[in-house]
């Protein structure tokens, strides 16, 4: 979980296939290259859930920050911690 005002780039699998696989937080300015190292296996590169170009062993892909500022929607009267506590049941304690 990160917070909406933290200034940095959440790198994360999508359907991992180990638990071991996490997202990487990195500095918002960081520059990350991909290095695809073998060719076991047909590997795709899809962005924004379409597919874009096939890779081949020593092709290798870097992920940064747009120019471009994407506008979200919020709706008034909720806040991301109150979606935490609502969404992971902290209600604080029974007792």
């Amino acid at each position: 979980m990160v917070s909406p005002l933290a200034e940095v780039f959440a790198l994360t699998p999508i359907c991992p296939h180990t638990l071991s696989n996490r997202s990487v937080i990195v500095r918002l300015d960081a520059q990350v290259e991909v290095l695809l190292r073998s060719q076991r296996v047909e590997t795709f590169l899809a962005a924004d859930g379409l597919m874009r170009a096939e890779l081949t062993a020593g092709e290798s892909v870097v992920i940064r920050r747009s120019q471009h500022a994407a506008h979200l929607v919020r709706l008034p009267g909720s806040s991301f911690f109150d979606t935490l506590r609502q969404k992971l049941n902290w209600s604080g304690s029974s007792v």
